[in-house]
């Protein structure tokens, strides 16, 4: 007996399988950082600041960038000692490079249009279309490389972020701890 319907392609229930664990890995990592960025950036600079309309304010008002410079230097104006300033701006530099990474993430299709990239496969660069300001600029429609990383990379920068809520944590402790006396 046949149908006039076509049967699916063999692969398809793979592919959505496969992308169960991506999907699964991308949202951990969006997460965590996202954790970071807002919880953390945040109780970091209502610690630091001491002042929470001052640190709402600024939530408010500034990007995430700006955030990061701005909880630099409450820590420099708090006369927070040289080697957590050092370790602060290592955790920064950690935290802007790894939120570049979440911007390009954030730009990989999922829908069904989503090309042939293959969240198991090596990391790719797949293509997406110029953005309109660029195409203007340029007077040609093309695509640009887009990033695809696996799903391991994911997993080690949803890690990567807890990391550095956790440092950040650890750095605000030690601001926080009373210093010990001095021995006669």
């Amino acid at each position: 007996m046949t149908s006039d319907t076509p049967a699916p392609p063999p692969n398809e229930p793979a592919l959505d399988s496969a992308l169960v664990p991506f999907k699964a890995a991308l949202g951990s990592f969006l997460d965590e950082f996202a954790k970071f960025e807002t919880l953390g950036v945040r109780i970091a600079l209502h610690t630091l600041s001491r002042d929470a309309e001052f640190a709402d304010r600024a939530e408010k008002l500034l990007d995430s960038e700006a955030r990061l410079t701005l909880l630099k230097r409450v820590a420099l104006a708090r006369n927070i000692p040289p080697l957590l300033i050092a370790e602060l701006d290592e955790l920064l530099s950690r935290a802007r490079k790894l939120r570049h990474l979440r911007d390009e993430v954030a730009r990989i299709p999922l829908g069904a249009d989503g090309g042939d990239a293959h969240p198991t496969d090596p990391p790719l660069r797949a293509h997406r279309p110029w953005s309109r300001r660029r195409a203007a600029e340029t007077g040609v429609l093309a695509t640009e490389p887009l990033w695809i990383p696996q799903i391991k990379q994911l997993l080690e920068y949803a890690i990567e972020a807890v990391r550095l809520r956790d440092g950040l944590c650890a750095i605000l402790d030690r601001v926080n701890r009373p210093a010990s006396p001095a021995h006669p």
